[in-house]
């Protein structure tokens, strides 16, 4: 055999086994060895399991000078005593770790000077911070006086040594035996490709040497070596240990072990969910029930994706500060960052919990990185908490800020992205970040597009406590995406026949909460093949003393007793940290730090607001550490999603404003919060330093009262976009759709019944997307803002509006989604004024357009003043921040808008044809939220005067709490169309939104003026609309471009209460519809000449006609007597196109009838019209 063959055969075997096994073959064995072998494995049941690996490290050495050190190691731990072996196992048990495989660690207690020096290098990637003081510090080059024997030692390759602050170093008779802690005992570090290229040649070397040796008179020196080191072993073990090992040995020897070995292998990564060997592919079978409709294009698609990089053995380095590096450290979790890791590697789902400030928002992402993984995506469901993490870790991981280029870090709100690579067309980059933070909308944006995500390969949900409805949505995706991910990569990785550094991986699902969430664990409806793994973060609490008030203020006084307690902590100078106080909502939080401005101005303090709709420069201000001591005025915003450093007082109202929607009325409810609440709000007291905690509210209310948990938001949620998403994706059954919380049965109901209203579905339960449905599903925004859109849309591609339309719709869809920009506060009581829209920006049409005014301005006013539009927001009285907002919002909806092929121009032109245009879109988007002005006796008589005059009637009604029927609503105070007289309202309106206020009152939000005709064009298809039957003043006529027949036609409304009667319109006349209104029709068209062009009949012939030959479409008892035998002839003929054509072949027929019924007409008349016959005549004789 040659030196060629000899290399590639063998680097074929080298091959065949694989690297990651750690199991290398430094000999082939030849025949007479195979059969001591197989005595060998006679002799194993008593073998010891230690002295077995001995065995395997034997028979694999490489010479016979590396088997007398075995030898010599064998037998130095054959007499070692019993002591020594129960300090190992004591040492064993303390670090909580077993060696793995046939790792051992070994002193030697007799020629330790005599033997070899193992030498131990620490891995550079690995931060030295990490080797605790406790522990012997390891530097580069540093021996170690022990013995480290492992069937998987590769040349080339260096070992790695982990320590932790637990470990103990004990001596014995002068040498060092280190225990390592909470972490892997040894492992193997990294290799670079050139160093695995040089361990392989010198592998290929042994094996080689190997095969020559054993045609020499070595191999019998050897084999007798052998035997006698089998024999000196000690005769006690167990028959698994040594069998196991053999049989490892005889995989590494003989082609049928090693194919048995692959077939094994095979097996174990597929129930580990690792590929490393060729699958033999399958097709993807999608659940009939849940993704019947969605296709996976895999070949089409795959080469154009991304791969996610299998880089599980790559650990990269990461320089950071010494002070962040310290401050990390002391963080709960980075003392079980081996453990989470190894726990995400092994398993698909992870459930993480730990409490606020423990870490795991900001440095498992890092854990993620640093170990290798690939690009993970990271929702919670603030962008307030997404965009200061995205920050913080970025600033640890060395990158200053998240720019608009491709970064390490990067974050993606729906207003604004940092990090995110975008092309010249505005539209994202597939060049993603590798650690990407998102709200959960942006994640179910992703999910939609690609429902494996096929871009990441670990997909983080933080504060999934919340159980907002985007998150229990996306964990129902999830949970069926994920063997579908599996089983891609399977096929995947098996037909692309790639190398282990660019496999596809299966998908990886990490749920971060702040306390455990046992319904979501434990949900057979969503984990069908094994329950999540769960671990729990060791809380880093400081102590912190709980004070409850004796009595629990009311909801009125609760805001003024926060105020007064706050200004007694810092008088009476209690503690000497920040001060993190609760309150409700925007307006609370604005007056309270007002107020203590006022009050506490002797004092050096700075007191800040923190709310989510707050500008990010103010949000940030909070988390600055400065020498004054900080008072922090924050919503629930500060409870879970972040930390505010320096906190150690508390201050918690116990109340909480929560958004309830119930039918199409919502409501904002001051309440209280839950105990879980209450928990996590007093956890931020003891982060840095004792603290303390003052419950505005008794024990009493905290024990009975306060439920133990929030309510899920998919329980006081419409649920529209959740089923339209759903139908987009094919499910047909959504009460078989996977949620943690079923879902509402009456919810769902409402739901339907909206989306078909606004014709995006059928009205069946499980009717699939129309197609208008599917355009509007292609569009991740709101239903309501989706139908404005694509509306718009529509009508340009018709021609019938402008291209400004757009530029309109896009601001008008980005305000439904948003608070309105006008400021109507009192800032001396923090409640609701009665101040009306600034004078600037009221617009005859409605609330919308003069949002849309407004954004307009602001957009002028920012290109004109620069620096200083802030100051004309305060004068104009507008909020910067909302429309900051609605300005990135409207370029993204455009950018959006524009992937889905709706070309829509940003520009805002408005223009009064335009406007009249955006009216019928906002109409088409809530043609079922129309109010039309109550007639004053509709309305109850012991209301007051306001009440009956100025009342809307509802076109549809809405239920109270207790079931009551509610028909009438009034405009809010805030709305420009308000007007407490009855001559100044208008008729007809759409709104955006109900409220209920605190008198019971349903108030109109968001309203808009409709002209009556435009609502009867738009209802024209829909249920609401009722036609009667034609008119018969004015006539019918005929359209001569396409010979229509067009009748007017008298529309009303089926309102709840009544019937609304709208003005008439032209409609098209079919045979289908009404036969004998059809034919009713011809012959009146017939005698009043409108199907010959000679004849123009004059006003008075046509009047003589109706006079004379009265007939009405409501007559049911027949056509009048003189008409009978013309409309015989007509029932023949289905459309006026085949009558003309009938005139024209054989005028003659219907040329009697015509006469006998023209017959008491003026003989000039009937003249004129004979005339017109006898032409008709000529004409198709001459034909």
């Amino acid at each position: 055999m040659g030196k060629k063959q000899r290399e590639k055969k063998a680097h074929s075997k080298r091959k065949n086994i694989g690297l990651d096994e750690r199991i290398i073959v430094k000999k082939r064995l030849s025949g007479s060895e195979r059969k001591r072998l197989a005595r060998a494995r006679e002799k194993s049941d008593k073998l010891n399991a230690r002295q077995g690996i001995y065995e395997s490290l034997a028979r694999c050495a490489a010479s016979p000078e590396e088997l007398e050190v075995l030898r010599a190691n064998a037998l130095a731990q054959r007499h070692s005593t019993a002591k020594r072996r129960a300090r190992a196992m004591l040492l064993q048990e303390r670090s909580g770790l077993m060696p793995k495989k046939s790792m051992n660690f070994l002193v030697s207690e007799e020629d330790d000077t005599k033997q070899d020096e193992i030498q131990v290098v620490r891995n550079e990637d690995r931060p030295l911070t990490l080797l605790k003081q406790k522990a012997l510090s390891i530097v580069e080059g540093e021996s170690v006086l022990a013995r480290l024997w492992d069937s998987s030692l590769i040349p080339g390759r260096i070992q790695l040594v982990f320590a932790d602050s637990s470990c103990d170093i004990l001596t014995d008779h002068g040498y060092l035996l280190r225990a390592i802690c909470k972490s892997n005992i040894f492992e193997f570090a990294p290799t670079s490709p050139i160093q695995e290229q040089e361990a392989c040649m010198k592998i290929d070397n042994m094996i080689t040497t190997k095969e020559e040796a054993a045609q020499t008179d070595n191999k019998k020196e050897a084999s007798r070596q052998i035997d006698n080191t089998m024999k000196s072993v000690e005769k006690k073990s167990t028959a698994q240990s040594i069998m196991a090992e053999l049989a490892a040995l005889k995989a590494r020897t003989t082609k049928s072990a090693i194919a048995e070995k692959k077939t094994n292998h095979v097996q174990e990564e597929q129930a580990s969910i690792q590929t490393q060997v060729k699958y033999i592919p399958k097709p993807i079978e999608l659940p009939s029930c849940l993704f019947a409709e969605h296709r996976l294009a895999v070949k089409a698609h795959s080469k154009e994706l991304l791969t996610t990089k299998n880089e599980s053995n790559i650990y990269r380095q990461v320089q950071r500060p010494a002070d962040l590096q310290e401050a990390r450290l002391e963080l709960p979790v980075c003392g079980m960052e081996q453990e989470i890791v190894a726990a995400i590697r092994e398993n698909e789902v992870l459930m993480l919990s730990g409490e606020t400030g423990s870490g795991k928002s900001t440095q498992l992402p890092q854990f993620l990185y640093e170990n290798g993984f690939g690009k993970v995506i990271i929702a919670s469901p603030r962008r307030v908490a997404c965009i200061t993490t995205a920050k913080r870790v970025a600033r640890e991981l060395g990158v200053v800020e998240p720019k608009a280029t491709p970064a390490l870090v990067g974050y993606r709100t729906r207003y604004e992205s940092g990090g995110v690579a975008k092309s010249q067309d505005g539209e994202q980059d597939k060049n993603w970040p590798h650690l990407l933070f998102v709200t959960d909308g942006i994640l179910l944006q992703q999910l939609r597009q690609d429902l494996l995500l096929r871009e990441y390969e670990v997909v983080i949900i933080d504060e999934a406590h919340e159980r907002g409805i985007n998150t229990d949505l996306i964990l129902g995706l999830l949970s069926r995406a994920l063997p579908l991910r599996r089983q891609f990569a399977l096929e995947e990785n098996a037909s692309n026949q790639i190398s282990d550094t660019t496999q596809t991986k299966s998908l990886r699902l990490v749920i971060m909460s702040a306390s455990p969430m046992t319904d979501v664990a434990t949900s057979s409806e969503l984990w069908r093949e094994k329950a999540p793994t769960q671990l729990q973060i060791p809380g880093r609490r400081f102590s912190v003393q709980i004070h409850h008030a004796l009595k629990s203020p009311g909801i009125h006084d609760y805001l003024q007793l926060v105020v007064e307690k706050t200004i007694t902590i810092v008088q009476e100078n209690i503690s000497g940290g920040g001060i993190l106080v609760f309150v409700t909502g925007r307006r609370e939080v604005e007056w309270a730090c007002k107020v203590l401005k006022e009050r506490l101005a002797q004092h050096n303090l700075r007191i800040l607001p923190l709310y989510a709709a707050l500008k990010g420069d103010a949000q940030e201000r909070a988390f600055v550490q400065t020498a004054q001591r900080l008072i922090v005025v924050a919503t629930n915003v500060a409870e879970t999603s972040v930390t505010i450093p320096g906190i150690t007082i508390v201050v918690d109202s116990g109340r909480v404003k929560r958004r309830i929607t119930q039918g199409g009325v919502t409501r904002f409810d001051i309440g209280w919060i839950s105990q879980a609440s209450a928990q996590q709000r007093a956890g931020r007291a003891g982060r840095v330093a004792p603290g303390h905690v003052y419950r505005l509210y008794s024990a009493a209310v905290f024990a009975d009262t306060m439920p133990i948990s929030e309510a899920p938001e998919v329980s006081t949620t419409p649920l529209e976009q959740f089923v339209i998403i759903a139908k987009s994706l094919g499910v047909k059954d959504l009460h078989r759709f996977p949620m943690v919380t079923p879902l509402p049965k009456s919810a769902l109901t409402q739901a339907h019944m909206a989306l078909s209203r606004l014709g995006a579905i059928l009205e069946k339960t499980d009717a699939p997307l129309s197609n208008w449905g599917k355009k509007l599903a292609r569009l991740p925004i709101g239903v309501r803002a989706a139908t404005l859109l694509v509306s718009a849309w529509t009508q340009i591609q018709r021609g019938t509006a402008k291209k400004r339309l757009g530029g309109l719709a896009l601001a008008a869809a980005a305000v439904l989604g948003e608070r309105t920009p006008f400021i109507p506060v009192d800032a001396i009581s923090g409640q609701s004024s009665c101040s009306l829209v600034p004078i600037a920006f009221r617009h005859a049409r409605g609330d919308i357009h003069a949002r849309v005014a407004a954004l307009g301005a602001f957009c002028a006013a920012r290109d004109r003043l620069k620096g200083e539009v802030g100051q004309w927001c305060r004068e104009q009285s507008v909020d910067f921040a909302t429309l900051e907002r609605l300005e990135k919002l409207r370029y993204a909806l455009a950018r959006t808008a524009r992937r889905c092929k709706c070309l829509l121009s940003v520009e805002l032109k408005p223009s009064p044809r335009a406007e009249l245009l955006l009216t019928n879109c906002i109409l088409a988007a809530s043609l079922d939220r129309v109010a039309r002005l109550a007639a004053i006796d509709a309305v109850s008589h012991d209301k007051s005067r306001f009440e009956r005059e100025c009342a809307y009637e509802l076109l549809l009604s809405e239920y109270s709490e207790n079931g009551q029927s509610m028909n009438f609503a009034y405009l809010s105070r805030t709305s420009v169309l308000y007007a407490r007289q009855r001559d100044k309202l208008p008729e007809y309106i759409v709104y955006c939104e109900l409220a209920r206020n605190d008198d019971d009152r349903l108030v109109i939000h968001g309203a808009t003026r409709i002209d009556p005709n435009s609502l009867t064009q738009l209802a024209y298809h829909t249920r609401f609309l009722d036609l009667s039957d034609p008119l018969d003043d004015p006539p019918p006529r005929l359209r001569s471009k396409d010979m229509a027949i067009l009748v007017r036609r008298k529309p009303k409304l089926q309102a709840a209460h009544s019937v609304w009667y709208l003005p008439s319109l032209s409609t098209v006349l079919h045979h289908q519809t009404n036969p004998q209104h059809f034919h009713l029709a011809l012959a009146r068209l017939l005698l009043d000449g409108s199907f010959f062009s000679d004849f123009q009949p004059s006003k008075r012939h046509i009047k003589l006609v109706a006079d004379l030959l009265p007939f009405s479409f409501s007559v049911t008892d027949g056509p009048p007597t003189k008409l009978t035998k013309l409309i015989q002839l007509l029932t023949e003929y289905s459309s006026a196109s085949d009558l003309r054509k009938a005139l024209a072949r054989d005028p003659r027929r219907f040329q009697s009838s015509l006469l006998r019924c023209l017959a008491i007409l003026p003989e000039a008349q009937v003249t004129l019209y004979g005339k017109a016959l006898h032409s008709l005549n000529s004409s198709s004789s001459s034909s």
